[in-house]
């Protein structure tokens, strides 16, 4: 039976699954999933006047939240500083533990949290704010 690795949530093929497609779900995993935290590049809207959560779900598929670089865009006008909300662990337990440069291009500073609400300031037009979120607090 497959597994899911802690952070990433790569798909981890059990012994004797997959068989004849071995070569599609590993080669999805690199492609889309150690390539976007490597070198990837996403950007993330803030859609409305509010705080945005980015999920990341179990599977080899491309998601947001696996970037390395996210840009942090709006598309209405923000009026308060807004939460960037980080996605927790296979266990749900604490935030993945994870890298980000991430820009802010909205005009309010933007806030990093994770489920203990522990927080980061990434100030607007601050071109790289390194970010590296662990079990234990956010820093930069």
């Amino acid at each position: 039976m497959s597994t899911y690795s802690t952070n990433l949530k790569v798909q981890l093929i059990g012994t004797g699954e997959e068989n004849n497609t071995w070569g599609t779900v590993t080669n999805n995993a690199f492609s889309n999933v150690f390539e976007q935290a490597i070198v990837g590049y996403a950007t993330v809207n803030f859609s409305s006047d509010a705080n945005t959560t980015l999920t990341l779900t179990d599977g080899n598929t491309s998601q947001t939240a696996r970037n390395l670089y996210l840009n942090l865009t709006s598309s209405g006008s923000l009026t308060a500083t807004r939460d960037l909300i980080i996605p927790n662990n296979q266990a749900g337990t604490a935030p993945i533990q994870k890298l980000y440069i991430v820009k802010n291009a909205t005009t309010p500073n933007v806030l990093e949290e994770t489920i203990s609400e522990l927080r980061s300031v990434i100030l607007p037009d601050f071109i790289i704010t390194p970010l590296m979120v662990t079990a234990l607090y956010p820093t930069y």
